[in-house]
């Protein structure tokens, strides 16, 4: 998974366009000073963390909505096993 470009600048959604193949790119990371976008397709960018802190509570929702889904599908994963 290699960074499609070194920064850019966040939509108000928190989101923005993937350069390498147009899709969306949602926040899956952050730390004190970077946020971590990716598409789809598994593209990523490390940019600034916004000062904005409007920005960065919906930075956060979409790192819980990720967290979410993966629970999810690991919890599927486990179900299907047990049928087995």
């Amino acid at each position: 998974m290699r960074p499609c470009e070194d920064a850019v600048t966040l939509r108000p959604d928190a989101t923005v366009e993937c350069v390498e193949c147009g899709l969306p790119m949602t926040p899956v990371a952050e730390s004190a000073e970077t946020v971590t976008v990716e598409c789809a397709n598994r593209h990523r960018v490390v940019t600034a963390l916004p000062d904005d802190r409007a920005t960065r509570a919906l930075i956060d929702n979409w790192i819980a909505k990720k967290g979410a889904q993966l629970h999810v599908q690991h919890e599927r994963w486990e179900r299907e096993e047990d049928e087995e």
